[in-house]
């Protein structure tokens, strides 16, 4: 049997940070719905994320900067459309 290898990103919200961008969705100025992600800015590893992208997804096309410990998702449209931006308290 292979080596069973556990594949996501890295990520992680504040629970905090997760209640604020409901709660701002709310009372957000636009109809109808969206999609967003709620996500905090940097990876929970130790190691720089491009060298984990590199060593999980050898075979991916890395697109941007991912120096240091920089998260994979990008939370822009949050910040845009609900003021919303992950705080570590």
């Amino acid at each position: 049997m292979g080596e069973l290898v556990i594949r996501h990103l890295w990520a992680y919200t504040l629970l905090d940070e997760a209640s604020r961008a409901c709660l701002l969705s709310l009372t957000a100025d636009f109809t109808g719905h969206e999609v967003f992600y709620i996500v905090a800015p940097h990876t929970v590893t130790s190691e720089p994320s491009m060298e984990l992208a590199r060593q999980y997804y050898p075979h991916t096309e890395i697109r941007g900067d991912f120096s240091n410990h920089t998260g994979f998702f990008n939370c822009a449209k949050a910040e845009q459309l609900l003021g919303w931006k992950h705080q570590e308290n």
